[in-house]
């Protein structure tokens, strides 16, 4: 389902009502789809995203089950190389116009993010834990706040523990986990797919896994664009709003 400006504000201010209701939960994710037409071919689009970000995890895949889906991720969800583990805290959002200032909202978002990597780090056992200050990072159009978290991992077994740990991150569903995703499903209208989920690359190596954001659906005359955004208690709808719109000129530009 494609919501219009009115649906998703309505839906904000559920999200809201929870926040009121429950004071345990600190952060959800409410995302939405926008529906563009398009006459492009996958590989064109493709290949337009590999020419404009370079610094992003960029795929295609196609399947008679699955459709065709095309994504350019700025987040590592986890890389490990031998047993040296490391991702990224990412989170917070604003225009990349060399104008605007981080707010306390937008580090208080990403804040929450490092301390839910940091605890899914020490439950899993990783020692020589390393987290680097906030930075801003961009990606296209906008920024965010990007911290780099490292460390050790006893065994094979503890890597992919502290995977199935780390998805869904607060990025992409909420804090706590549980009570997040319970109520995102009761509220949006529409049905993910492959949108927050994860995709990566194994070998014998190395194995590294990226957040699926900046995703789209591409369809016969139109790409469907997955986006959504980080609401809290301090969220202001028509600044969260904005920014899904400013989230999804990041694949737009390519259509």
């Amino acid at each position: 389902m494609v919501w219009n400006k009115s649906e998703y504000l309505e839906a904000f201010e559920k999200m809201q009502s929870v926040f009121s209701a429950d004071p345990s939960i600190k952060k959800m994710i409410l995302s939405r789809i926008k529906m563009v037409e398009t006459n492009q071919d996958a590989l064109t689009i493709f290949q337009d995203l590999n020419k404009t970000y370079a610094n992003t995890f960029n795929y295609i895949f196609s399947s008679a089950e699955t459709g065709t889906w095309i994504g350019a991720s700025p987040e590592l969800l986890l890389n490990a190389s031998g047993y040296g583990v490391s991702t990224v805290s990412l989170a917070g959002t604003k225009p990349a116009d060399g104008s605007s200032e981080w707010t306390s909202k937008e580090r208080e978002e990403q804040q929450i993010v490092t301390d839910f990597i940091a605890l899914a780090f020490s439950k899993n056992q990783i020692k020589n834990i390393s987290i680097t200050e906030a930075h801003t990072q961009k990606a296209g159009p906008i920024e965010h706040l990007k911290s780099e978290i490292s460390g050790e991992a006893e065994s094979d077994e503890a890597i992919f523990a502290l995977l199935e740990e780390l998805h869904p991150t607060p990025a992409t569903c909420g804090l706590p986990k549980k009570k997040a995703q319970e109520n995102i499903l009761k509220i949006e209208a529409h049905d993910r797919k492959f949108y927050t989920g994860f995709i990566g690359i194994l070998n014998q190596h190395e194995k590294t896994f990226f957040v699926n954001l900046r995703c789209m659906e591409l369809q016969k005359n139109r790409a469907l664009l997955f986006v959504g955004g980080g609401i809290t208690r301090a969220s202001v709808s028509e600044k969260e709003w904005i920014e899904t719109e400013k989230k999804s000129e990041t694949l737009r530009i390519v259509l």
